[in-house]
């Protein structure tokens, strides 16, 4: 889930209307779904179902959602440092 509009290739309302809530019982409308393309290092994919709400302030992946979807290990990097790291095959 992103607010971040301009990182979509692809970008579509949802079927039906929906909300997204936070840990904090926070409601979110979802405003659409779309494809956002991920590379790094030469391996390139495209992330599907992504939700778009462009009220909310930070940007929420899973892990287990991007190898859920054919790539085989992946990493998210923030400022130079690895934050969280996954592969299909379990190991880290």
């Amino acid at each position: 889930m992103t607010s971040h509009e301009e990182w979509f290739s692809f970008l579509e309302k949802p079927k039906q209307p929906g909300v997204f809530k936070t840990g904090d019982d926070t409601l979110y409308p979802i405003e659409h779904v779309g494809e956002v393309p991920l590379s790094h290092v030469g391996q390139k994919g495209t992330l599907m179902n992504v939700i778009h709400v462009s009220t909310i302030t930070k940007n929420l992946v899973s892990i287990e959602h991007i190898v859920d979807q054919g790539m085989l290990g992946c990493f998210i990097e923030e400022e130079g440092h690895i934050i969280a790291q996954g592969r299909r095959d379990g190991r880290m």
